[in-house]
């Protein structure tokens, strides 16, 4: 805690996320936010948007009861640009950490194959982030 703010918790005046990076870039150091932009969690409204999120032999992909965003799919990208990019920007964030818990198994419909499937999946995700980037 310091000046009456808890990071990450926020209590006080303002935005809480904004004050937080605001005291972190007073400090003279650089703020950072993790985000897993591909995984799903059942704690998520998103887990039940089944027709954003991959599939496998027409079922839902689901691991370690974590689901997965179809990249290519443009409604997702909106949503993460919104989620993702929005967030970078509105709060100041200076870099993001990325984290892959889970993995998605041997691929997913969308192609002739699952393993072209994923591989455009990978692709599309690689896309997202170098628009992160710019």
């Amino acid at each position: 805690m310091k000046n009456g703010i808890f990071f990450g918790i926020g209590v006080g005046p303002g935005d809480p996320e904004l004050l937080t990076v605001k005291a972190i870039h007073a400090e003279g150091l650089k703020a950072g936010i993790w985000f897993e932009i591909e995984n799903i969690s059942p704690a998520s409204a998103a887990y039940h948007e089944t027709e954003h999120l991959l599939h496998l032999n027409s079922a839902v992909l689901t691991t370690n009861g974590h689901r997965f965003w179809n990249m290519a799919d443009s409604w997702v990208q909106d949503y993460l640009r919104g989620r993702v990019i929005g967030i970078l920007q509105k709060y100041g964030f200076d870099y993001m950490k990325i984290d892959y818990n889970d993995t998605i198994g041997i691929g997913c419909d969308g192609a002739e194959s699952p393993d072209e499937g994923l591989r455009r999946n990978m692709m599309a995700t690689m896309d997202f982030l170098a628009e992160v980037r710019r």
